[in-house]
């Protein structure tokens, strides 16, 4: 089995194991719940979808580099005109201010009033989701990156395939997957807080940043990076949508209820 495929396996039992042994309900006022009947199926659900996508990253062959820059005629108009060499200060930059964001959502687990255990729990299935989508779209659509129109990206990159991983923006994925699950938990749990709109500004923007840069380092195409956004955004904020505490409901009811069929699963949230 392959490295990062084992490593997968191994992150996602562990934090299937956290996961399982943390969840809870909250009381009635709280601004999220936690509970075994919504949680372990988003938790086995998110496990799959990352495995099954680090599969098909590590199992699903890549064409290989000819060494001929490739015909800039083949890529839309729209994209075309936002083609850019291979920068590497942009690129660097990018990646270190994405792991800031995306470590960052952890920092609200210790803000007084928020309950650690659930935005911890809610964090960890919004990242299993993005990154498993994200994987597994890379795989598959095999998009070749913008500075292979201009340059040889052997001289660039180590990694085998990794110039054919264009689509969509997994460094975009990751920084809107956490800004907009860090606004909307913070916005949840502080709403009158006159800190919400700026810490919101703040996320989004320092999101934005990392995908402009994305394409500015010739490692994306805008639509790269507008499909990353949609996918982090969806992820980031459908997660702790369905975690919302109910507003005047019985302490029986939950938000999400989960019915397994023939075919599938059926999902009902309570608005």
């Amino acid at each position: 089995m392959p490295q990062k495929l084992t490593a997968a396996v191994r992150y996602t039992v562990i934090l299937l194991l956290f996961a399982a042994a943390g969840s809870s309900r909250l009381s009635a006022d709280a601004a999220f719940t936690l509970s075994t009947q919504k949680d372990i199926p988003l938790l086995c659900t998110g496990s799959a979808v990352l495995i099954a996508g680090t599969a098909a990253d590590q199992l699903y062959p890549y064409p290989d580099w000819d060494k001929t820059i490739r015909d800039s005629a083949a890529v839309n108009r729209f994209d075309r005109t936002a083609s850019a060499c291979y920068n590497r200060p942009l690129d660097i930059s990018a990646t270190v201010l994405m792991w800031i964001m995306a470590t960052a959502p952890a920092g609200l687990a210790v803000l007084p009033g928020t309950d650690a255990r659930t935005v911890l729990v809610m964090y960890l299935e919004t990242v299993m989701f993005s990154q498993g989508i994200k994987e597994g779209l890379k795989a598959f659509a095999h998009r070749w990156r913008p500075y292979t129109y201009h340059e040889d990206p052997s001289t660039h990159y180590a990694v085998p395939g990794d110039y054919v991983k264009s689509w969509p923006s997994g460094h975009t994925t990751t920084v809107f997957a956490s800004a907009v699950f860090a606004s909307y938990v913070y916005c949840s749990y502080y709403p009158d807080s006159p800190r919400r709109i700026p810490f919101t500004a703040a996320c989004l923007t320092a999101a934005a940043t990392v995908g402009t840069m994305r394409v500015l380092s010739g490692n994306h195409f805008i639509t790269d990076v507008l499909s990353g956004a949609v996918i982090g955004s969806a992820c980031g904020l459908l997660i702790p949508f369905v975690h919302r505490a109910g507003t005047g409901r019985p302490a029986q009811k939950y938000p999400v209820s989960f019915s397994f069929l023939p075919t599938g699963f059926l999902m009902k949230v309570m608005l």
